[in-house]
């Protein structure tokens, strides 16, 4: 019988990261999930223009704050993932929403 794996957040991000380079990423939990996050190669100003589009455009980033779910590890890399993939997410999973000037 298999067992079922669960992860955190954080597990899930740092699985992203390590397994890709760029936009979408399917996991692999038997479901068809896509993910949309930062490409590592991206610039940061560039990675906060994301942040705060992300933010002024229905995102709630209070996430990021301090202590919260979402504010480790605390750099822009990962704070851009974590509200790109809302942004994603709250916009139906449509590649257009993932484009970010070419930086997701």
């Amino acid at each position: 019988m298999a067992s079922r794996v669960t992860m955190t957040p954080f597990a899930v991000v740092l699985l992203m990261f390590i397994s890709t380079y760029g936009s979408f990423v399917k996991v692999a939990n038997g479901q068809n999930n896509t993910w949309c996050i930062a490409r590592p190669s991206a610039e940061q100003t560039v990675l906060q223009n994301n942040i705060d589009f992300a933010c002024s455009n229905g995102v709630d980033c209070s996430v990021l704050a301090s202590g919260q779910a979402c504010s480790l590890p605390d750099t822009i890399i990962n704070h851009a993932s974590v509200v790109m993939n809302l942004y994603y997410s709250a916009n139906g999973r449509q590649p257009y929403t993932c484009s970010f000037a070419n930086s997701g």
